[in-house]
Parts: structure tokens; sequence; C-alpha cells
């Protein structure tokens, strides 16, 4: 249970971060660093609005997030400006490829040929030794 819940307190609901954060991960690495960050920034902006659409009087912890606002806003930007640019220098960066592997077939033969191969290859190695 939440301490807002023992306390009996009201449990907010999170809101919901902008849409554009809300991507699905990326199977690439890069982009998906570059969309973490920006999610955690957009997430501490959203505090902060929170914190400044309820008004009242601040402490000096909450006066300090307030003031890095700004802060937050032009490194949300910076990430924005590398993911386009990563997007543009790499046009396929979100294709996936598919790998068809094909199983090799077994069979009695060739496995009894493989085990041949192998017993003759460990005779061979031991006769040099």
């Amino acid at each position: 249970m939440s301490k807002a819940a023992q306390k009996g307190g009201k449990i907010a609901k999170k809101a919901p971060v902008e849409a554009a954060v809300q991507e699905e991960s990326h199977s690439d690495l890069f982009m998906s660093k570059l969309t973490k960050e920006k999610r955690n920034l957009a997430k501490k902006v959203q505090k902060i609005d929170a914190l400044i659409a309820k008004g009242g009087e601040m402490n000096e912890d909450q006066k300090a997030s307030v003031s890095r606002k700004s802060t937050f806003d032009a490194e949300i930007k910076v990430l924005d400006q590398y993911m386009e640019l990563y997007t543009k220098a790499n046009p396929n960066w979100n294709v996936t490829v598919e790998v068809k592997v094909e199983e090799p077939e077994f069979t009695a033969e060739s496995v009894s040929q493989d085990i041949s191969k192998a017993v003759g290859n460990a005779l061979l190695m031991f006769a040099q030794m």
C-alpha cells in the first residue's frame, strides 16, 4: 500500500505525458535512449507545471524545481534536435529486418558422417600428441 493510501489521502493519477514521448520502445538503442531521456524530462516538466498551477507557498526544493524548468525545456529541445538529425541521417532506423534462419535437416546418415569425422579428427589429434 502506498504512503498516501496508508494516510487515507487520495492517490493522484499520473497525468499523461505528451503523445510524442509515449512512443513504443525502439529497437534502435540510440533512439530508445533519447526517447527515455525525453520522457523523463517531460515528466519533470509536468510535475513543475502542476506545482505552478497549484499555486500557494512553495518550499525551497519546490522553488529550485521551478527555477530549473527552463533548463529542462531546453534539454527537451536538444533531444528533439538529436532525434530529428538521427532520423534524417538514418532513414531506415526503424525498419526491422527479418532474418530467416534455415534449420539444417538431420538424417541418420548425416549424423553418422558427422560423428565419423569428429572421431577421426580426435584420433588424429591424439596421435599427434
